[in-house]
């Protein structure tokens, strides 16, 4: 029912009035037409700067190509687009991989992006606009920076998924992605609640398998690969989702099988039973496993995280989205304890970084 709406949903914010172009020529007569939305249709190598004319509104997406300009013409400090006065560019892609090249000579004030959207603040100097009065929006920029040398610099402007018209829709797939990655967890902790001991501890692993079978947003997943802020800020989406789909296992398990709330409630009193920093350090371990076990699985070797869900569960480390379903299933949440382990299991997620670092020196 949810990917129906979803699909329905999609249709209905869908834009009809596109152009696709895949030449140069195509290019700068589509960016005449005053609200033209332009899609790259390929990667075009433009021979001089793209003009944007006065008092024109258009849209640019890239659509995962790259827009690049001829090296052997360097008027307008190298720019790739140039935008007058009174006008306005939107500069998108909505599949990744988007990117605008050029070699920039120029890094004074007369170049460079100067009104953009917050997402973008970092992104170095590609697009001019003529006048500050003008409106130049680029969305889901990654962060590349040149170095700064004589001569000319190569930089690139590449691109996210369309941040604004999209993001909303980003969010949304993400939220029902980490809710469905937290029924996962909490059927795993179902499971070892009922059978208990070694079976369930091995049991429990189910629900990370099919978190990383689907691709799933699970918070300690995704919490040791991060890349950028965004995905930083995503985590706060993805603990919320993986709460919600914990909560309604946790639920179910309280009213369908009330013989056993009593093996979720000795956990929380465990968990309640140590102080914060104990349940803080507990929580490290567990979130360097699960990172292991993630980057192994990536490589399609599942037994690292076959291995690696009884080792937490035996060992008494604390694993934050589980212990969701622990507290809901005995209907006993301890918020501190759960912040706690939230917090190590970060750290613990990203102890790999330290290693592979150490590893390169």
């Amino acid at each position: 029912m949810i990917a129906l709406l979803w699909t329905v949903a999609q249709g209905a914010w869908a834009k009809t009035d596109i152009t696709t172009v895949s030449t140069e020529e195509e290019l700068r007569t589509a960016v005449q037409t005053n609200g033209a939305i332009i899609r790259l249709g390929a990667e075009i190598q433009l021979s001089k700067y793209l003009d944007i004319n006065n008092q024109v509104h258009v849209t640019i997406d890239l659509y995962g190509h790259k827009l690049s300009r001829s090296l052997t013409e360097y008027d307008r400090a190298g720019h790739v687009i140039w935008v007058h006065g009174n006008s306005e560019l939107t500069l998108k892609s909505s599949i990744d991989g988007g990117s605008i090249k050029a070699f920039v000579l120029n890094f004074g004030e007369e170049t460079g992006i100067r009104e953009i959207s917050k997402e973008s603040r970092s992104c170095w100097p590609l697009v001019h606009p003529r006048w500050p009065s003008l409106r130049l929006q680029a969305y889901g920029c990654r962060h590349l920076h040149p170095q700064r040398s004589k001569g000319a610099d190569q930089v690139t402007l590449s691109f996210y998924q369309e941040f604004a018209t999209s993001n909303m829709k980003r969010i949304v797939n993400l939220l029902i992605s980490s809710v469905l990655a937290g029924v996962c967890i909490g059927l795993g902790g179902y499971v070892n609640m009922v059978m208990g001991g070694i079976i369930g501890a091995v049991m429990f692993s189910f629900g990370l398998l099919s978190v990383v079978h689907y691709g799933l947003a699970l918070y300690t997943g995704k919490s040791g690969f991060f890349t950028n802020q965004r995905e930083l800020t995503d985590l706060l989406y993805i603990i919320a989702g993986n709460f919600v789909g914990c909560w309604l296992v946790g639920l179910l398990f309280n009213y369908a099988s009330p013989q056993y709330v009593e093996n979720a409630q000795k956990v929380v009193d465990v968990i309640a039973g140590k102080s914060l920093l104990v349940v803080f350090l507990l929580a490290i371990p567990c979130g360097f496993i699960m990172s292991t076990a993630v980057k192994f699985a990536r490589e399609g070797r599942f037994l690292p995280l076959l291995f690696g869900v009884p080792l937490f569960i035996v060992c008494g480390f604390r694993h934050s989205i589980a212990d969701i379903f622990f507290y809901c299933a005995a209907m006993d949440f301890r918020m501190l304890p759960w912040l706690m382990a939230i917090l190590g299991n970060f750290v613990g997620c990203n102890v790999h970084r330290a290693l592979e670092i150490a590893r390169e020196k």
